[in-house]
């Protein structure tokens, strides 16, 4: 059966440990591309996970740009190894969500009530058959940011506090980074979006407009993934104070969806 193009993507997690991967970096992982509607994580063919977009168009531009590719480093805990993505369309187009939880999350609504199981009351860290710790439950953040356009781990937002400040995350926290490695994976995310998204998405992106998208889809005619680093962006006439430029706004947007 044909792979037809839809709103909702089926994401399947492959890697050792892609059960470790939670909503949260789902949800973070795809935001770049749009707003994300609903997320819903399952086992079923391993570690699989439903994400809804508002329009085919810009789901197509997030399968387009992680299919196959490895989840970055800067969004996984330390213990936690490659994961890669592999996706194809689903048949569904608006999701089921009726509790918040850890393995649900509707974005578009903000008074749906949540999941007890989501609470954990006593406190105490939940311990798996292998041994590893996970983190209560309790330490889900339903961020109500733009009526929830946002939501993510309090760790997430701590994170985008301490770049902002230009210092380092405490030692123990569940996202250990230098900013130079948070730096190089902005700009390969960046770079990857150049290289695949499609006319409409790329005309979203802050500083590039119709003339430049234009420009930028006869360039990957011409070669394919034209943009490897920064200074392949002065091929389609940015300078380099509007490359910088272009990167803070692109990192800001990451967090104000």
């Amino acid at each position: 059966m044909a792979d037809v193009a839809g709103n909702v993507l089926l994401v399947t997690i492959e890697g050792d440990d892609a059960c470790l991967v939670n909503i949260d970096e789902l949800h973070l992982l795809f935001s770049a591309f749009g707003f994300v509607q609903k997320i819903i994580t399952f086992e079923k063919a391993g570690f699989q996970a439903l994400v809804q977009f508002s329009d085919t168009e810009t789901a197509s531009s997030a399968k387009n740009a992680r299919d196959g590719r490895s989840i970055p480093s800067y969004l996984l805990p330390d213990d936690v190894g490659p994961c890669t993505t592999r996706i194809t369309y689903s048949a569904h187009t608006d999701l089921s969500v009726k509790f918040q939880s850890h393995q649900s999350r509707d974005y578009t609504d903000a008074d749906l009530p949540i999941a007890p199981s989501v609470i954990d009351r006593s406190g105490q860290s939940t311990v798996v058959l292998d041994g590893k710790k996970l983190e209560p439950e309790s330490n889900v953040l339903l961020a109500s940011i733009d009526n929830m356009q946002n939501a993510g781990t309090l760790d997430v937002l701590h994170m985008d506090a301490l770049a902002s400040a230009k210092v380092s995350p405490p030692i123990g926290a569940r996202i250990q980074v230098s900013t130079s490695e948070m730096k190089d994976s902005f700009i390969q995310e960046y770079l990857n979006v150049l290289n695949t998204a499609n006319k409409e998405s790329l005309k979203r992106l802050k500083g590039i407009g119709e003339k430049r998208a234009t420009y930028i889809l006869e360039l990957r005619d011409e070669i394919p993934e034209p943009f490897k680093s920064l200074d392949d962006l002065k091929e389609i006439g940015l300078s380099e104070k509007q490359i910088q430029g272009l990167m803070k706004r692109w990192v800001q947007s990451l967090f104000d969806r």
